[in-house]
């Protein structure tokens, strides 16, 4: 895991490798969940296009509040994307006519890859990742990478879930964990009273015997 150092008690869980969307399909970034945190890998861009260098950030699991795969639809790409379709249609036509020159052909080659473009823009599926601050990740993946982001968020979901509890079970804070053992309670005075008077009635003890342990009882106050 390039860039990264793990504490010595850190381990990976998972990886995951998505495309940055579904236009920029050449381009991906990565997840990588440890024992400790949520490591994300992007890459820097020249142009919103060009590879150039990564960015990398980690987001402790304690700090983690929300974990979800969203998928929202563009209605304007759809909209833009069949105002293209109708302009590439015409620039076809027009290349079909005798005499035509051949830059109608490339207008409508070049319309044809802006519209698909944009139809392929409309779905955009996203993986969105909020800490106690309400930062974090909202980053759009390709549709054909839904499976693997959904497998990658249940593993994250279960690690966040769980992290609380694995801290509170940790051995230094067992002493809070385990109840300590309740003092012996002493018996009152009144209750061995009321004990010797029955051991009077019943015969085991002697009326003397009684008076005497009374004295002693109360002597003791």
């Amino acid at each position: 895991m390039a860039g990264y150092t793990l504490a010595p008690t850190e381990a990976v869980v998972a990886t995951a490798r998505f495309r940055l969307g579904n236009i920029r399909f050449w381009m991906h970034w990565t997840l990588t969940l440890t024992t400790n945190r949520l490591l994300m890998t992007t890459p820097g861009t020249l142009f919103a296009i060009i590879p150039m260098g990564i960015q990398q950030t980690s987001y402790p699991l304690q700090n983690l509040t929300d974990v979800r795969f969203t998928q929202t639809y563009s209605v304007w790409s759809g909209i833009l994307g069949g105002f293209l379709a109708l302009v590439t249609i015409g620039f076809f036509e027009g290349a079909a006519k005798p005499g035509a020159l051949g830059v109608g052909l490339f207008l409508g080659f070049l319309g044809l890859l802006w519209t698909v473009t944009c139809f392929f823009n409309i779905i955009q599926p996203r993986i969105v990742v909020a800490n106690n601050r309400g930062a974090g990740i909202n980053g759009m993946v390709a549709v054909w990478d839904r499976q693997a982001v959904r497998g990658f968020l249940e593993k994250l979901s279960t690690a966040v879930s769980g992290y609380s509890v694995k801290v509170h079970m940790d051995p230094a804070f067992a002493q809070f964990a385990q109840a300590a053992p309740a003092p012996p309670v002493a018996p009152s005075v009144s209750g061995v009273l009321v004990d010797l008077a029955n051991l009077r009635d019943s015969g085991h003890i002697t009326p003397e015997d009684y008076e005497m342990k009374k004295r002693d009882i109360l002597s003791r106050l």
